[in-house]
């Protein structure tokens, strides 16, 4: 496949990456791979969360592309963007590119003001997704051969999402793309 092809076709690919991880899920655990911290189960408490700023839309109060900058990115390897993507199902939504020739990987930050980390459903070609938390937070992973999503809860009924995706089966997407959660997670808000 040509190179503008390819450049062509991977908003698309974490369009529907994004998109394919919009239902209901399993329970689990939400880790990032080759990680050796064991998250926990969300607690029963978890219900009680707070709505985020008193009723107010997720989105209202901040931008996926205020989320994450090309600095933070710079520490996995030399990115482009920062950019929304033409086309998303998010409430808002922001990506950028990077990798080689043989890889392009696609980072993105989705805000889904109206979908819970109880929606997230299978990527096809993936497993099941898996729950947890990541700093406290309720998480819910979903991973295929060539991308990983991470998304975090933010109140009953909102979520970030943190979406790796490129053109090879690489192992390491879903720890890639719990490095970049834990960069996005401090810029939540509570909820």
């Amino acid at each position: 496949m040509r190179k503008s092809t390819r450049a062509l076709l991977l908003p698309l690919a974490v369009a529907a990456l994004a998109v394919a991880a919009c239902s209901n899920s399993e329970s689990g655990m939400a880790k990032p791979k080759g990680s050796t911290d064991s998250p926990t189960q969300p607690s029963s408490s978890a219900a009680t969360e707070t709505p985020v700023g008193s009723g107010r839309a997720l989105s209202d109060e901040l931008t996926a592309c205020s989320l994450l900058n090309q600095q933070e990115l710079a520490q996995f390897g030399e990115f482009r963007g920062g950019q929304k993507p033409s086309t998303s199902s998010a409430s808002d939504a922001c990506q950028w590119s990077g990798g080689d020739v043989s890889n392009v990987v696609t980072v993105g930050v989705a805000i889904r003001d109206a979908q819970s980390v109880d929606e997230v459903s299978p990527i096809e070609g993936g497993g099941a997704p898996t729950t947890g938390q990541l700093a406290g937070r309720r998480a819910v992973q979903a991973s295929a051969p060539t991308g990983c999503l991470l998304a975090l809860s933010v109140g009953d009924s909102s979520r970030v999402d943190v979406v790796i995706s490129g053109e090879t089966e690489e192992p390491d997407y879903c720890q890639l793309v719990g490095q970049v959660a834990d960069i996005v997670e401090p810029k939540l808000p509570e909820g």
